[in-house]
């Protein structure tokens, strides 16, 4: 998701803003991608958890 989210800075900004927290999600992919050494299991645990299921919501109702 931060992967995509990143692609669309540069193509859409405006769609873009439309997701809340879509900086920290970037970020957030980043240090799973390149501080894998670092991350803690029950910070990604709660994300998935909480973070998850409001950007659904929010992707949702974009697409439709």
């Amino acid at each position: 998701m931060g992967e995509a989210l990143n692609r669309i800075k540069n193509i859409d900004a405006e769609l873009l803003a439309k997701i809340d927290n879509w900086r920290e999600i970037i970020g957030f992919r980043n240090v799973i991608a390149h501080g894998y050494d670092v991350v803690e299991n029950e910070i990604v645990w709660d994300s998935i958890q909480k973070d998850i299921p409001v950007l659904l919501k929010q992707l949702t109702q974009l697409l439709n």
